[in-house]
C-alpha cells in the first residue's frame, strides 16, 4: 500500500485514513482477521484486548450507539471501560455468531 505524504514534523500520516482502512477491510472479508480488523482500527483496541473480546462484550446502549466492553482482566472480568464501535460493523459481528450454531455468547469474537 502506497502511504501519501502529509503535513506533519516527518511528512507522513501516522494512522491510516477512512478509505485505506476500507480498502484493508475489503481484502480481509469472510476471513477469521476481519474481526480483528474491526476493532483495532474503528475502536482501538490492542491486540490482547482483541483477543478477549466476547460476542456478549458488543452490545447497544439505550441510546442507540454500539460499544464493545473491553475488560482490564480477561478472566476475572469486573472492571472494564467501554469503546464504541460503528453499528454497521456490530451488526457484522453479530450477523456471524446468529449465522453459526457452534458461536455463543461466551465465545470470543476472534475464532
Amino acid at each position: 500500500m502506497k502511504i501519501d505524504n502529509y503535513e506533519d514534523s516527518d511528512g507522513y500520516q501516522i494512522s491510516l485514513s477512512d478509505s485505506e482502512r476500507e480498502r484493508v477491510l475489503n481484502g480481509l472479508c469472510c476471513t477469521s482477521d476481519e474481526h480483528a480488523w474491526i476493532l483495532a482500527s474503528w475502536s482501538g483496541l490492542r491486540r490482547g484486548e482483541i483477543g478477549a473480546v466476547r460476542f456478549q462484550d458488543i452490545y447497544q446502549r439505550e441510546s442507540g450507539d454500539w460499544f464493545v466492553r473491553v475488560f482490564e482482566d480477561s478472566a476475572k472480568r469486573d472492571q472494564f471501560r467501554e469503546t464504541p464501535i460503528p453499528e454497521r460493523f456490530a451488526y457484522k459481528i453479530q450477523a456471524t455468531q446468529d449465522a453459526n450454531d457452534d458461536l455463543d455468547e461466551d465465545d470470543s469474537v476472534v475464532y
